[in-house]
């Protein structure tokens, strides 16, 4: 027998209960979960529940490989029959802290995905971790702690990662079966655009009121630059505290630095000005304004376009899958519904298929049990209640020809007087 074919198939059902808060700067969140398996076991059928020795039994040895410390975990184990198979059943409750690798070079428009890395304590080639298609994953968002700050959608996904050959001190350690539960949630921006990108616009139009000013208050309109460009690290060091400490530029990190070169550039230019001749001054600075203008209003435009265009579509497929996930779990609640409706008749046809026949296997022998004089006397009395009827309507027609030949001789007797 092949190895493939000696391995356990192990279907993996998620109930997710609970997303606790969500740690940016540690890269971790809180969650809540149930973990129901099912395999086949043989060694069970015929068995009642409380007869069965789970110690004997075969056991996947489920476990959340990305969770951080030891998690709380409570099982059940229960037994199934599907279409004539026994299958054993082991729910897993598991409450802890799970560590995520954020991915924020979109922040804060990312879209981030919380992911269970589920293990079995077994070899590769003796079992192998599948979804398990009679059931439908849950999440229940009510009980989303940090939704003032994400969106979770209605929607799990189960994905089998490539296998990973990890050398540890010179050794290849063996794959074990593993299977990936994702869910994503959408970072709300608003708190970002209006509290730092905003307020960061606003600067950048005040520095233009510089131009304003004449030279000759060339300290005046270099002290208000420079206080702008402090305002602006400022910021910078806002946004620093919102996210981890990484080694590249997110979209809010990039908005915050290009603003504050331009502040820098606008201080440079207001600098460069005294050393050009009077004659120049008015057409540099017009010229200088424009550009810079003309420099805040493209970056801006071709900002938003970039964040729909990106980021936004991201949010767009996830919601398409949110869309498709609950249709799916709308059709298979709907199913179970069909199925715990349906009539004891359906249920049983053996007995159906009984119930209709016995009357009709009475009314046979009823039938078959009539002897041939029976069926005689039938036939006489028969003719006999024929006779009767017939007589009965000649005696009826004798009546009716008597009474009209007395009225026609009576009207002759009152005519010949």
């Amino acid at each position: 027998m092949s190895k493939k074919a000696e391995k356990r198939k192990v279907f993996i059902q998620i109930n997710v209960l609970k997303i606790g808060k969500i740690n940016t700067m540690r890269e971790c969140f809180d969650a809540e979960l149930v973990v129901k398996s099912r395999w086949l076991e043989p060694a069970i059928i015929g068995k009642k529940p409380e007869d069965i020795d789970e110690t004997k039994l075969w056991n996947p040895k489920i476990f959340i490989e990305n969770a951080i410390g030891e998690p709380i975990v409570t099982a059940e184990t229960m037994m199934e029959i599907i279409n004539n198979e026994a299958f054993f059943v082991r729910k897993k409750r598991i409450k802890g802290l799970f560590m995520e690798f954020m991915e924020l070079q979109e922040f804060p428009f990312d879209t981030q995905e919380l992911s269970f890395l589920i293990k079995s304590d077994t070899p590769d080639s003796k079992s192998e971790l599948i979804e398990d298609p009679l059931d439908v994953h849950r999440i229940h968002r009510k009980t989303f702690v940090d939704g003032h700050e994400y969106y979770l959608y209605n929607y799990l996904e189960l994905t089998v990662p490539p296998p990973n050959n990890d050398l540890q001190l010179g050794v290849i350690q063996q794959n074990k079966p593993t299977i990936k539960a994702t869910v994503s949630v959408s970072r709300l921006a608003p708190f970002y655009v209006w509290n730092v990108i905003v307020p960061m616009g606003f600067i950048i139009v005040v520095s233009f009121s510089t131009f304003g000013m004449e030279l000759e208050f060339l300290r005046n309109r270099l002290q208000l630059s420079y206080v702008l460009v402090l305002k602006a690290v400022t910021f910078k060091n806002l946004v620093n505290t919102y996210i981890p400490k990484i080694s590249y530029f997110t979209y809010l990190g990039k908005y915050v630095v290009l603003m504050t070169v331009l502040l820098v550039l606008i201080s440079t230019f207001t600098g460069v000005m005294s050393r050009v001749a009077e004659s120049n001054r008015e057409w540099s600075e017009l010229l200088g304004l424009i550009a810079f203008i003309s420099f805040f209003v493209t970056f801006n435009l071709f900002y938003v376009g970039w964040i729909l265009l990106m980021p936004f579509r991201k949010r767009r497929v996830m919601s398409k899958k949110e869309a498709e996930f609950t249709k799916k779990e709308q059709a298979m609640l709907a199913k179970r519904e069909a199925s715990d409706k349906k009539p004891k008749a359906e249920d049983h046809p053996e007995t159906a298929k009984k119930t209709e026949t016995e009357p009709k296997t009475e009314a046979a022998k009823k039938t078959e049990t009539k002897t041939e004089p029976d069926k005689k006397t039938e036939a006489a009395k028969k003719t006999e209640a024929e006779k009767k009827t017939e007589a009965a309507k000649k005696t009826e027609a004798e009546k009716k020809t008597e009474a009209a030949k007395k009225t026609e001789s009576e009207k002759a007797h009152k005519a010949a007087k």
